[in-house]
Formats: structure tokens, C-alpha cells, sequence
């Protein structure tokens, strides 16, 4: 049977490993989010979902006879490495898309349609994040199931 919290626990470790060897320190995420302008350092985003993962390695290991469903857990984790993959790409496509773009100015039509296909696609990927953020609650929910139906063992 797949133990979810061995799944959080190398998830958390591989990300710590990712974070310091794959990610330059130097690099910078972008989010414009409601007219604001927000630069973000890379490393600390996956550094952070790394402590997340850890954490609910932890909570999985403890509560995992509470819990109501195994598939909630699984869905949970997957949700989890989607997340992942969905700042990791935002970052990809960012770099990929413009470059230094953010430090040059507006001086043409092309530079504008650029822009304007960019904000699509960083609204594409904020909207997914936040599903997929909102998705981790999905264990909390799985253990007050688990907690109000108690399965008879």
C-alpha cells in the first residue's frame, strides 16, 4: 500500500535539493495580482513548498489511521506535485517568453502584443495556483471526514 507520508517526505527532500541546486539564487519570479507588481526569489518559493511538504509529511504520518479515504491522500499529493510543476513552468515559460523583457521598455507594437500574451498566461497560471493551493485543504477535509464517519477498523 503507498504511504502518503513517505510520498510528502521525499517529496520535501528532493525539493530542498532542487531548490539549492537547480534553481540560481539570483533568479527572480514576476506576478502582476490585482494592478500590483510583485517580484518574488525563486529559491524561497520552492524552499517554502519544500518546509509545506515536509510539514504534511509529518501530519500524514500521525493522523494517517483518521483519515476517512486513501484516494483523498493520494489525490492530495498529486495536487501537491502539480503545484510544483506549475510554479516551476511559470518560471520556465517567464524566462523563456521574454528574457530580460521586464527590465526593457515598451517601444513597440510587437513589444505590446508580447505583453499582452504574456498576461494571459500568467493569468492561466495564477488561477491554477491558486486552485491547486486551494487544493491543499483537501487533507484537512479528508481528516474532519475522517474524524466525524470514524471507520470501524
Amino acid at each position: 500500500m503507498v504511504r502518503v507520508y513517505l510520498l510528502f517526505f521525499i517529496t520535501g527532500i528532493l525539493m530542498i535539493i532542487f531548490s539549492f541546486l537547480v534553481i540560481r539564487s539570483e533568479t527572480i519570479y514576476h506576478y502582476y495580482i490585482f494592478e500590483n507588481y510583485y517580484t518574488i526569489v525563486a529559491r524561497s518559493i520552492f524552499l517554502i513548498l519544500a518546509g509545506v511538504s515536509l510539514l504534511f509529511s509529518v501530519l500524514y504520518r500521525f493522523t494517517g489511521t483518521i483519515l476517512f479515504s486513501k484516494t483523498w491522500s493520494i489525490m492530495h499529493f498529486i495536487c501537491f506535485l502539480c503545484l510544483f510543476v506549475n510554479i516551476w513552468t511559470w518560471g520556465i515559460l517567464e524566462r523563456a517568453f521574454f528574457g530580460d523583457y521586464l527590465s526593457q521598455s515598451l517601444t513597440t507594437n510587437q513589444s505590446i502584443g508580447e505583453s499582452e500574451t504574456f498576461m494571459k498566461y500568467q493569468r492561466i497560471y495564477l488561477s491554477s495556483s491558486f486552485i491547486l493551493t486551494f487544493l491543499q485543504l483537501t487533507y484537512f477535509v479528508n481528516l474532519i471526514c475522517g474524524m466525524i464517519f470514524q471507520k470501524s477498523k
